[in-house]
């Protein structure tokens, strides 16, 4: 790194070899012990790999991060493959633009190294899903990356601006950024009118201006569209009831009827709020009682490099460890980071800690309100570590010999884990690929008719080509034979889920059509590798 104009040296280049040969060591067999998470991230990949025919999707889907699916579709064509692809990229490439941010701020190369390193290992890197988030933090770090080579504190308001307005198209909650960045941007040229350029102040705006009104008037306003944030506070204030009051209900798709009890006829978190604030300030409180255990996951839970990850207890002592070193480090070079800090806190350094915080603010509400989930914490992580490194060390001025530079390179690899054995991974009885397996034995029926399969795990159909519907469980609202007819069922994914829920646990008629499939003529088979049992019609059958 030229240590004063921030830009990348051979030294760089080396390391960031180095970041990604470590982050394909890190991700190696990923298909061997990471099932798909279906849902979500499923629902993202589908609706990505159908773009051309279903459309962009609403603004407060994250339409850009489906947009980002339909650009690597065009590369690989299998959907578990680029489901795979995708998770891959999404731990490597954040992890890169996040050690090159820090370097472009001059942090020296051993602690941006430092901070990479426990970065890519953690918990909030590989684990962490969906992945819309590690989307909207290569976004974040790169448009702060390229903010520091915009010297105006104004246009680099605007830039950020516009950059969070198109992260909000991934993550809806960046709007508030977007307007942060606007506000901050009128006080500033308000002050500041005196001495401003104000031809390039103007040339700035409208550029702004425009690329707003193209990506509102094409895609829509982000917040705008589903109510999903109404859905999001709902099923986790229902998570958090059935936290106090012991219930087995599965409350991501029994959210409504739970939400009703306390709220009444709310549609909004608005609404919630003025029907019932006792009931909404208690969900506020519970959040904030366990943003300790988010934030200790955020920040220190990670990939074992010194403990044995056969148990569960030695990860999170190791947790723990990185803990006590960081808070021993601070206790014992106090005076060195103090002097960093009093050094380094110039007026840059203020804006740079402004502009982190605008960023910081929409995931730290949702945590509060919505509940402290860790995507919603990963990107507060991600910048606290980087204000902390940038604040607190001391600017990069001596360039490193090429043997440390080396030596640091290879440290880094070897000391990269390889996920695999790790319990966060392996802690389900039933098998670690359940989704997988399921959906493999089902392709290989290689059933060509039209298939409208019945299954409470979230989306089988996505991976199993256009002829398979997703007949969801929670739409279910009649006795079970006319919702077998209503809906053309004719195969089921017999689980745990599905028998549990309420709305056929307790349908006599559900109960006596698994006593007699074969007389509803329904043929039973086991799905290998797995707990589960499919259920298929003789239609299909003949058509194998």
């Amino acid at each position: 790194m030229n240590p004063t104009q921030g830009r990348l040296a051979a030294s760089d280049i080396v390391i960031i070899a180095a970041i990604f040969i470590a982050g394909v060591k890190l991700t190696y067999g990923l298909e061997r012990f990471l099932d798909i998470g279906l849902y979500d991230e499923s629902v993202y990949l589908y609706k990505g790999v159908m773009l051309g025919s279903l459309g962009v999707s609403a603004p407060d889907g994250g339409p850009l991060y489906r947009i980002w699916y339909w650009f690597l579709s065009l590369f690989v064509k299998d959907n578990i493959k680029l489901y795979y692809l995708n998770y891959r990229i999404m731990a490597i490439v954040p992890t890169i633009l996040f050690y090159i941010l820090m370097r472009t701020y001059r942090t020296p190369i051993a602690v941006s190294l430092g901070v990479t390193f426990f970065y890519l290992i953690s918990i909030g890197n590989l684990s962490v899903w969906p992945k819309p988030s590690h989307f909207a933090i290569a976004m974040a770090v790169a448009l702060f990356t390229i903010k520091k080579h915009i010297a105006s504190e104004s246009r680099s308001a605007l830039f950020l601006a516009g950059g969070t307005l198109l992260m909000s198209y991934a993550r809806p909650e960046f709007f508030l950024s977007y307007v942060l960045f606007l506000g901050f941007y009128i006080v500033y040229i308000i002050s500041e009118r005196r001495v401003l350029a104000w031809r390039k102040e103007l040339a700035a705006l409208i550029c702004l201006v425009l690329v707003s009104l193209v990506l509102l008037c094409s895609l829509g306003v982000p917040v705008s569209g589903t109510n999903r944030s109404w859905m999001a506070f709902g099923q986790h204030f229902s998570l958090n009831v059935s936290h106090w009051e012991k219930t087995d209900v599965n409350v991501w798709t029994n959210w409504e009827a739970i939400v009703a009890k306390p709220f009444g006829n709310a549609h909004s978190i608005a609404g919630a709020l003025m029907n019932n604030p006792s009931a909404f300030i208690k969900h506020v409180a519970y959040n904030i009682i366990e943003l300790k255990s988010t934030f200790f996951g955020v920040f220190f839970m990670h990939f074992n490099i010194l403990l044995p990850t056969r148990t569960g207890a030695k990860f999170i002592m190791e947790g723990y460890l990185l803990a006590a070193l960081l808070a021993w480090f601070s206790v014992y070079y106090r005076k060195r980071l103090l002097k960093n800090f009093r050094d380094n806190f110039s007026k840059d350094s203020k804006t740079m800690m402004l502009f982190s915080s605008f960023l910081c603010l929409p995931p730290l509400v949702s945590l509060v309100v919505i509940y402290p989930r860790y995507h919603y914490a990963l990107i507060v992580g991600v910048f606290a570590a980087f204000v902390a490194a940038v604040a607190l060390s001391a600017r990069d001025s001596v360039a490193l010999q090429k043997n440390t530079v080396i030596s640091y390179a290879v440290l880094f690899i070897l000391l990269t884990p390889y996920s695999g054995p790790n319990p966060y991974f392996s802690y389900s009885s039933k098998g670690p690929l359940q989704n997988v397996e399921t959906i493999k034995f089902i392709g290989t029926l290689n059933i060509s008719g039209t298939v409208n399969m019945l299954e409470a795990e979230g989306g089988f159909a996505y991976y199993l080509g256009r002829n398979y519907n997703w007949i969801t469980e929670w739409g279910k609202s009649v006795g079970f034979y006319q919702f077998l007819k209503d809906n053309g069922i004719n195969m089921i994914v017999l689980s745990d889920t599905l028998n549990n829920d309420s709305r056929f646990a307790g349908d006599s008629q559900w109960l006596e059509f698994l006593s007699n499939v074969q007389n509803f003529g329904f043929v039973k088979v086991g799905i290998n590798g797995t707990q589960r049992q499919l259920l298929v019609h003789e239609t299909l059958m003949r058509q194998h």
